[in-house]
């Protein structure tokens, strides 16, 4: 993939993130059903922040979001392999298809996250890059971007 196509396909799309949190948020309450799912109320803040908060000077906002996406999708893969291996090994009851129904929403979840994850990290590099470190910024600025060859 070209980056320059995935920063196009960003720009274009970007009006339309906040709608996509607002479904995230839609996806996290049927986790709800046997988890206590903190990302109903990250969804809300990223809708709110995207919605808004449309001005320029919100920009740390949005930084804080990625950063809060960032982590909480790790927090979300190690969830999903202790809950869903346990449960796996739980007898099969009622129970199980609820549990098994939270363990395929939040893959989907996990999915989704790490594509809006992407969307906010390009549509916002400018801002997270600004955000960084001094010493960071510099190690950066090191790497030229590389042009294919077409």
């Amino acid at each position: 993939i070209k980056m320059e196509k995935v920063k196009a396909f960003v720009n274009e799309h970007q009006s339309k993130l906040k709608f996509f949190f607002l479904a995230l948020a839609a996806l996290s309450c049927f986790n709800c059903l046997a988890k206590p799912d903190y990302n109903l109320v990250l969804y809300a803040y990223a809708y709110f922040v995207w919605n808004m908060m449309e001005s320029k000077d919100q920009s740390s906002e949005k930084i804080y979001c990625f950063w809060f996406i960032f982590i909480t999708l790790f927090v979300d893969l190690i969830w999903i392999f202790k809950w869903g291996s346990l449960w796996s090994s739980l007898a099969k009851d009622d129970e199980s298809t609820v549990h098994f129904l939270v363990i395929l929403f939040s893959w989907i979840s996990f999915g989704l996250k790490a594509f809006s994850l992407l969307m906010v990290g390009v549509g916002e590099w400018a801002s997270i890059r600004s955000a960084l470190p001094q010493n960071l910024q510099e190690r950066l600025n090191q790497y030229k971007e590389q042009k294919d060859d077409a």
